[in-house]
């Protein structure tokens, strides 16, 4: 049976040679540090012998506590290293983690226990790792309920929805 245990410095040549995108190398994850991201370094062990690296990043949410979890360009997961990365995100207490696997196809049956396949708006072969739905509701009420602004949106967006909102209160009175 398969284990998933946290890799130390000690494997680093071995994790290097594993690694199927430089994204996932150790030197990433190094530089990634630098940038103050937490990094967590995890490997498959089938008898006692590493045969799959998995790095993960969490990145900090502005003004609230929690974080988000990236596993760029891995293999894809095991329900093993799932659940491990599960437990890993709820310790960062992290929101999500996106997961984007470097295979032209996601086998969806394999994960759809597991994860949500991403939307339109994402890579096709990518999925979002739900940690907690309770760290969601905790990360909804942390953010700020003024609105600031509507994000990227253009400016004659944003006055086209003033106006569309000043006509709805001026026919409401």
């Amino acid at each position: 049976m398969a284990t998933v245990k946290i890799i130390t410095e000690e494997n680093k040549a071995l994790f290097n040679r594993l690694a199927t995108h430089p994204l996932q190398s150790w030197a990433w994850g190094e530089f990634r540090q630098l940038q103050e991201h937490q990094v967590w370094r995890l490997g498959l062990f089938e008898a006692s012998k590493l045969t799959q690296v998995f790095q993960v990043t969490f990145h900090r949410v502005p003004k609230t506590p929690f974080t988000i979890g990236y596993l760029p360009k891995s293999l894809l997961p095991t329900l093993e290293v799932i659940e491990e990365l599960k437990k890993i995100g709820q310790l960062e207490k992290a929101i999500f983690i996106k997961i984007e696997p470097n295979e032209v196809r996601v086998r969806p049956a394999r994960i759809a226990t597991q994860g949500v396949a991403g939307g339109d708006r994402v890579r096709v072969n990518t999925l979002l790792l739900s940690t907690s739905p309770n760290l969601k509701k905790s990360f909804c009420k942390a953010l700020n309920p003024k609105p600031v602004t509507i994000f990227a949106w253009p400016k004659n967006m944003v006055l086209l929805f003033k106006k569309i909102i000043l006509t709805k209160l001026l026919k409401n009175i």
